[in-house]
């Protein structure tokens, strides 16, 4: 928000200077800095899937969705499912709530029109639920003997299939991850001296309503894999059940076994599997015969499979099957990379494969409704929703009509009934809410006023900037000026190496993600820059791995070459506009990205004042070892294993051999995936291998701290967790890019730290 400007011709105008003077003064006295606390307090439109928390009622008269509000008080996440009447617009608030307590999934409106199903807690487990829109009731639809992870129900709610944890003892964690004490994150010293989390399997289960109202006994749905034709009837990764209609087919996507010897040798396979990513594969299961085929010969289902009315086929994104022509063209396009799929049509009866559309926006994009005449509503490029018709051979798309809101985020929630789309509206300041758009006219109206309380605080302007790479690679980014900004000034900079789609979502933290250490308006907001690098909707990944094949490092290391190239062409640039103090940048990376953090510091030609990783893989021999199931993707980045002629790739590149280059203060966040590090003589594996930096550049007497979040997932979920990780990132650029130091007492011993790790610093650096 830019700050509020009260002239005299206003107080001309209306003449009342003196009071409207003093409702000036008191108004722009409330406009304040953007603070991390402001960025965790942000609610979210969210579900665990993209069809999840939005659903519209049968006669298109109402929406229930959910919102999830923080309260970092009671540090835990309350989620509230709310109904809005769509003929009401934003005016009339933001709907009833109907219910609320954790994370409610699979969100379905019954077909009798006044209840919604939805996954939810009772008592132990994770049951079915219904409640009443109405009255707000709740009532149990369906329980199983325990939690149920995902489910998926026929057209007339009287078959459900569903997937739970494979041991019985086992039930669904809480959606809320909790921590004693006040700290949330750990302090990790070198001589903290390791347990291996046991991984689960998972089942599916089917259970069928009589005629008196009563679920029968769920029986354990077993499968003849197609590749290995061995019974299956507990699996690794189990996700995108989705039930025919009329309750006849099954499709589901699980991780396979193995793969057929013939399918390794196709690029987009390839690609998968050198990432170390067990391949995931399609079935359609026959719940009459029991027999199990494979619709669609795809390394991955990017969406849950969606039928026709009629039951005879589904819909889903994938990428090209292997053998078709519609691979053959994304080779020749370059559009083999893990974004990139496209949206088929597949006959269940006859095993025909049509292709609707060619390069979707996203690959996790659910194709949103069959209209009364059977075509297809699906999210197409540049904010448009557009209607396909299937021809004769081929479909067509019928109709297109644009979402009038600027630069929507593609990525955002999207839900339609063939008749009118609700979604949800969000750009780079801008925080979200809901919308609907009607199909036939293009009528479009904000319904929603999810966060007021961000009315009174300054969002920083944010840019869309270009620059070049050394090979010429046009690169793009969004550029946030502190607030304030006065031209001419060179400002520090802070670098966030994980980049965004370009039409931006709201980003006060990372977004709704809320990926761990990015900070851009509290960093923006204390006086510095701060630089995202963005794509388009179609960009090319492939083309960008391309370039690569010339470079002179070696297997994957090229990677993160690449992206050292980027970012010091992209200093270069905003230093040679007087934008920045380029002795004064500092660079944060999470989970891969981290490792291109850690591969500048110890190979890159430009000093960084201050860094930081969270939760990343560093591709470490401490790594290689510990967390041997990751040893493919491993031996990929450097052209074999340690113990072979790729040796030499691994003492020239690896962070293990190269910690002797690093300079730059090194803050380093660790998730904890569940696992804690109380057990006496113990810790968990991951946290391992970040000894190996800990210790390493403790010995060196480089600046380094390296703090544990117990119980806390990829993506801190835990409002304090967030806080946490977000201040203490905010705080740690400000103290070595702007020699800043809060007053808050609270924060007293960790500036001693830090006042230690500098004079450290500065002592190793005159003998050096």
């Amino acid at each position: 928000m830019k700050s509020r400007r009260i002239s005299l011709t206003h107080f001309l105008i209306f003449g009342t200077r003196l009071l409207l003077g003093f409702a000036a003064m008191s108004s722009l006295a409330q406009i304040r800095p953007v603070t991390a606390r402001d960025c965790v307090d942000v609610n979210y439109v969210v579900g665990a899937d993209p069809r999840d928390p939005i659903v519209i009622s049968p006669d298109s008269s109402h929406v229930v969705y959910q919102v999830k509000a923080p309260n970092l008080t009671d540090n835990r996440n309350i989620f509230r499912l709310y109904i809005k009447d769509l003929r009401q617009g934003q005016e009339s608030g933001n709907g009833r709530l109907i219910a609320q307590g954790e994370n409610f999934m699979g969100l379905h409106w019954r077909k009798d029109g006044g209840h919604v199903l939805m996954l939810a807690r009772d008592q132990d487990a994770v049951v079915v639920k219904s409640v009443d829109v109405t009255s707000q009731e709740e009532s149990i639809f369906f329980r199983a003997p325990t939690s149920i992870l995902e489910y998926t129900l026929d057209r007339d709610e009287n078959t459900i299939v569903y997937s739970t944890v494979y041991r019985s003892s086992v039930t669904a964690a809480s959606a809320n991850a909790h921590s004693a004490g006040n700290t949330f994150s750990k302090l990790i010293t070198a001589d903290s001296t390791s347990g291996d989390p046991e991984g689960v399997r998972r089942a599916l289960f089917i259970s069928r309503r009589n005629a008196d109202g009563k679920w029968s006994t769920p029986k354990q749905i077993t499968i003849n894999d197609p590749f290995i034709h061995r019974d299956l009837s507990a699996f690794g990764e189990l996700q995108h059940l989705s039930l025919s209609p009329d309750g006849s087919r099954l499709v589901f996507a699980y991780d396979a076994e193995a793969i057929p010897e013939n399918w390794k040798i196709h690029p987009y396979v390839k690609l998968i599997l050198g990432y170390g990513t067990p391949a995931s594969i399609t079935v359609m299961y026959d719940l009459s015969s029991g027999k199990t085929t494979i619709p669609i010969q795809s390394i991955y289902a990017g969406t849950i499979p969606f039928w026709s009315k009629d039951s005879k086929a589904f819909v889903m994104t994938a990428p090209a099957p292997i053998n078709s022509l519609w691979e053959k063209r994304d080779i020749e396009e370059k559009r083999i990379a893990g974004l990139d799929a496209n949206l088929y049509w597949i006959n269940a009866e006859t095993g025909e494969i049509q292709e609707i559309m060619a390069r979707v926006p996203s690959h996790h994009q659910s194709p949103l409704a069959w209209t009364p005449d059977g075509d297809l509503v699906v999210k197409t490029y540049n904010g448009t929703i557009s209607t396909f018709h299937q021809g004769t051979n081929a479909w067509i798309k019928a109709s297109s009509v644009t979402i009038p809101f600027k630069r929507p985020f593609p990525f955002s929630q999207l839900v339609s009934d063939g008749k009118i789309v609700v979604g949800v509206y969000e750009a780079t300041s801008v925080p979200p809410n809901l919308y609907t758009l009607e199909l036939k006219t293009g009528a479009a109206q904000l319904i929603t006023n999810l966060n007021p309380q961000l009315a009174d605080v300054t969002l920083a302007r944010a840019e869309h900037i270009q620059w070049y790479a050394s090979d010429g690679m046009e690169v793009h980014g969004l550029l946030f000026l502190p607030t304030n900004y006065v031209p001419g000034h060179r400002y520090p900079l802070v670098i966030q190496t994980k980049g965004q789609q370009d039409n931006s979502s709201f980003v006060c933290d990372s977004g709704v993600n809320h990926d761990p250490a990015f900070a851009p308006q509290p960093i923006a907001n204390s006086g510095m820059m701060y630089l995202i690098r963005t794509f388009s909707e179609n960009h090319n990944q492939e083309k960008e791995i391309m370039r690569r094949q010339t470079s002179k490092y070696p297997a994957g290391i090229a990677e993160a070459a690449q992206q050292m190239d980027i970012w010091e062409s992209g200093i270069k640039n905003l230093s040679a506009k007087g934008l920045i103090d380029p002795s004064k940048v500092g660079i944060i990376g999470f989970s891969r990205t981290g490792w291109y953090v850690e591969f500048m510091l110890a190979h890159g030609t430009f000093h960084f004042a201050a860094a930081s990783v969270a939760d990343n893989v560093e591709y470490s021999l401490g790594e290689y070892w510990l967390l041997n199931h990751a040893s493919v993707g491993y031996d990929n980045i450097y052209g074999g294993s340690p113990y072979g002629p790729a040796l030499k790739n691994w003492i020239k590149y690896s962070i293990s051999f190269n910690l002797d280059k690093v300079h730059t203060p090194l803050l380093i966040e660790l998730m904890g995936h569940g696992v804690t590090s109380d057990v006496p003589g113990q810790i968990p594996p991951f946290l391992a291998t970040e000894y190996e930096t800990l210790v390493g550049l403790k010995k060196l007497k480089r600046p380094v701290e390296l703090h544990f979040f117990p119980n806390q997932g990829h993506m801190p979920d835990a409002p304090q967790a967030r806080m946490e990780s977000l201040e203490q990132n905010a705080d740690w650029f400000r103290f070595w890019l702007q020699g800043y130091e809060s007053p808050d007492p609270i924060k007293a011993d960790q500036y001693a730290r830090w006042r230690k790790l500098r004079e450290e610093q500065n002592s190793e650096d005159k003998v050096n």
